[in-house]
């Protein structure tokens, strides 16, 4: 169904959206309309979810939103919007990490007591480093 595609890269396009107008991009994907039902009822209901979790604004503000938007969702759209952004808007440092714990597990399908063990070993890891910044010494890889 192309409008279910349509649908979908629009939501996946939100990171590059300014971040001012994630809601009326939403407003917009509710006037939507589908065919079937159940299409109807997953828009309403992923859209709820995305609205609440990802983007919420406090609705007595809205006509505000030109120049404040205030957020009350779960996760903050400044942590994972990128508009305007030319750096780090590619996956290579979650391959790279990937790659990296691939490398420390050594296997593809590790038991979930070995891959914890070396999970925890990474934040250990992770903390040493914060550590020695921190106090201002050099991290050598």
């Amino acid at each position: 169904n192309e409008k279910v595609k349509s649908f979908v890269r629009t939501l996946v396009a939100c990171p590059f959206i300014e971040v001012n107008r994630l809601e009326e991009v939403v407003d917009n994907l509710r006037e939507w309309e589908f065919d079937e039902p159940e299409l109807t009822k997953f828009q309403s209901t992923f859209l709820d979810y995305f609205e609440s979790t990802w983007i919420r604004s406090l609705s007595i503000l809205r006509w505000f939103l030109h120049y404040f938007f205030i957020f009350s969702g779960q996760f903050h759209p400044e942590t994972w919007n990128h508009f305007n952004e030319i750096e780090n808007i590619t996956n290579n440092y979650s391959e790279s990490y990937n790659s990296r714990l691939m490398k420390i597990v050594r296997t593809r399908h590790p038991n979930p007591y070995q891959l914890i063990s070396k999970l925890v070993g990474e934040i250990v890891k992770a903390e040493g480093d914060v550590a020695w910044l921190q106090v201002g010494s050099l991290i050598l890889f």
